[in-house]
């Protein structure tokens, strides 16, 4: 038998289903291997992303809330304005509490780290009950007013108590703290 230096046909089948193996088949079971260990590295971002995404859900609502609450003073456009709303929620508090505001003065504000506080000093008179009334709407209204003291005293004659309150709003003022550090 003569060799002309050409393979079979069978033979060449072979080999062509032997690239096709070692071209195509291997190649897919080996990233078939891989692609269980790839999705669970992409549920795991997908999970990072959901938590990530209902962290920044809770955290809009909860400064949709602050805001609500502190509206009028986290917006304040200056001391003049924080002072003037601090003084109308102290005195819509008295007011709902049934006490008769005897006088509202503010006080010299102090900064402490980047915040501002401005104290009021508030002077009430009312009954026990009312001015018991006005310590909780404070103590509920904090932080937008945060009671420091109270003194009280009463007439020997009479049911009604006088009340002297310092109660305190604080504002956000780093520029404050910067002015202190210059000079």
């Amino acid at each position: 038998m003569k060799t002309t230096g050409r393979l079979p046909a069978g033979a060449l089948l072979v080999g062509a289903l032997a690239l096709f193996w070692l071209g195509a088949i291997i190649p897919g079971m080996l990233a078939s291997q891989r692609l269980p260990g790839e999705l669970a590295l992409v549920r795991k971002k997908l999970d990072d992303k959901r938590a990530e995404r209902t962290q920044r859900v809770a955290a809009g609502k909860t400064a949709d809330k602050l805001t609500e609450v502190l509206g009028d003073l986290i917006n304040a456009k200056g001391e003049a304005d924080h002072l003037g709303h601090l003084v109308r929620e102290a005195h819509r508090v008295t007011m709902a509490a049934g006490v008769k505001v005897i006088s509202i003065q503010p006080l010299a504000p102090t900064v402490r780290g980047d915040f501002k506080k401005h104290p009021v000093q508030l002077n009430v008179e009312g009954n026990l009950k009312s001015v018991k009334e006005l310590l909780l709407l404070l103590r509920d209204a904090r932080p937008l007013l945060d009671p420091e003291r109270v003194t009280m005293r009463t007439a020997s004659d009479s049911k009604k108590i006088t009340a002297q309150l310092t109660i305190a709003s604080y504002a956000w003022a780093p520029k404050e703290k910067a002015k202190r550090r210059a000079t």
